[in-house]
């Protein structure tokens, strides 16, 4: 950490310049791409605040103004207390407004349903009316206590719209030492609320209930108690199987709320199974088939079980499966490709990975559940830049399976930024020992702590927009929440991290 220059409250060195000017934006605007002799546009409007019939103007909202198609940041403004903002120097090309306020959410956009507002301006724009309308987003809030009613601190709670699986949250927080929480800005819907938490004595617990949200509105005083869970029988068969003498079949349950709680039962002859003692959630059910004489041979059977009393007849049916063949292409200063790649569900089946050939950095992936996932690799040195398709590459964050065997490449780089800086006390911009730093973006919270003089850096950092914030004192825990980030009045701070850059950034911490 030591030898870190300071300069400037805020500037930018980059190994190599960027392509579309200053890429970093901290503090209320700061705007970049427009070319020397181009006219530059310009983008007004206001944005409401609707509650059912009538409208106001809403104060505070960052509105923000980048590429298209997931392109730098351009520019941001704050609207004041009329809410109002004007975007001023916006650069020829196609320009995506947004606008952004912890705990409400875009209803409509230039009078339209949809978040954003998209404008060409290749050849000069000077845009008025460009509003947006806001709605308060409901709130979860309550209390998470053991079965003596003392709280439970540092649980971890999260809310999901019904009918997503894994760790695909829209909002998620953690309890205090109160044993209080609260999630702001969901939409109107039925949700999971899921928490997670360790009592005093007691092993790791996991809570679910459902929770129905209309728009707005704040349900709070909700008490959920750890201990006490029921727990139910659960029994069936595996269809579809011509069972022989030396088979061997194990059913089993895995937990689509926490990956690490998993039974598994092994199956009759005639594949019946049964499970005792299974508490209320959703589970992964699978059914594996081990033959003799067959290396490796294994048949996969699955559904997704919804677990709420004694379940008697459940049924397994063969279940088709995919593949994904492929290469690794290194680009960006990427030294020898890593030793492994990894396939993450969207869909609550979690991860697989597969070995890299070093000999023709080739992989196979099998076994995998048709659906959504995430591609990452397993190496430190590199990330994955995207996946390659034929001659599109795309984000490795969407990448959806289907039956059979899936070709395409992955594309990794090495090209880490550096982010460092110093953090400063909020009154008298002193710098602030020991503060707690935290990123938020690609690959979720990053937190390190600054050293006696206030500096901190984060390291290899993969290119891409982030949230940064500091603070005098926070717990990694206390991170995950976001309700913390609004409190701060940091959540809006935004990071542009170009290839190679190096970036410096002087940061004054929440008061």
């Amino acid at each position: 950490m030591t030898g870190i220059p300071l300069r400037t409250a805020l500037s930018l060195h980059c190994a190599r310049p960027p392509a579309h000017g200053l890429p970093l934006l901290i503090g209320i605007f700061l705007l970049t791409g427009a070319s020397s002799g181009q006219e530059p546009g310009r983008a007004v409007g206001t944005v409401y605040l609707r509650a059912g019939d009538t409208r106001s103007p809403l104060a505070r909202v960052y509105v923000t103004a980048r590429a298209a198609k997931g392109g730098p940041l351009l520019a941001s403004f704050r609207t004041n207390r009329d809410g109002r903002y004007s975007l001023a120097d916006l650069p020829r090309r196609r320009v995506v407004l947004s606008a952004l306020r912890p705990g409400y959410y875009v209803q409509l956009s230039r009078g339209r349903n949809g978040s954003e507002i998209v404008l060409d301006c290749t050849s000069g724009c000077i845009e008025t009316g460009l509003d947006f309308e806001l709605v308060r987003g409901s709130v979860i809030a309550g209390r998470v206590v053991d079965t003596l009613g003392e709280p439970v601190g540092k649980a971890y709670v999260g809310a999901r719209e019904k009918g997503k699986t894994g760790q695909d949250f829209d909002s998620r927080g953690v309890t205090d030492d109160r044993g209080l929480f609260r999630l702001a800005g969901l939409r109107e819907g039925a949700y999971d609320l899921i928490v997670k938490g360790r009592p005093a004595g007691a092993p790791e617990q996991l809570r679910a209930i459902d929770v129905h949200l209309a728009q707005g509105e704040q349900v709070d005083g909700l008490t959920i108690t750890f201990g006490g869970q029921p727990s139910y029988r659960v029994s069936g068969t595996v269809s579809g199987l011509n069972l022989k003498k030396h088979d061997q079949l194990r059913v089993g349950l895995q937990s689509l709320l926490d990956s690490r709680r998993g039974l598994w039962s092994s199956a009759t002859g005639s594949g019946r199974f049964h499970f005792d003692d299974v508490t209320e959630g959703r589970y992964q059910a699978s059914a594996v088939l081990s033959r003799k004489g067959i290396k490796n041979r294994n048949t996969r059977f699955l559904a997704i079980v919804e677990v709420n009393g004694d379940i008697e007849g459940l049924v397994l049916q063969p279940a088709s499966m995919s593949t994904v063949k492929g290469k690794l292409h290194l680009t960006g200063g990427a030294p020898l490709p890593p030793r492994g790649v990894q396939f993450f569900s969207h869909d609550g089946f979690g991860d697989r990975w597969a070995r890299v050939r070093r000999a023709d950095a080739g992989f196979e992936v099998e076994d995998l559940v048709p659906g959504s996932y995430s591609v990452r690799t397993r190496s430190s040195e590199v990330y994955v830049r995207g996946v390659r398709r034929g001659n599109r590459i795309v984000s490795p964050d969407g990448i959806t399976l289907s039956t059979g065997t899936n070709r395409f490449d992955v594309v990794v780089a090495a090209d880490h930024a550096r982010l460092h800086g110093t953090v400063r006390k909020p009154q008298t911009s002193a710098p602030l020992p020991h503060a707690g730093v935290a990123l938020d973006g690609r690959g979720g919270k990053n937190l390190v702590q600054a050293d006696q003089q206030g500096r901190f850096l984060f390291e290899k950092v993969i290119p891409g927009e982030y949230r940064i914030c500091a603070w005098a004192d926070i717990s990694p825990e206390d991170v995950d929440d976001d309700t913390n980030w609004e409190e701060a009045g940091c959540s809006n701070k935004i990071v542009s991290v170009d290839p190679e850059a190096e970036i410096e950034i002087d940061l004054r911490a929440a008061p």
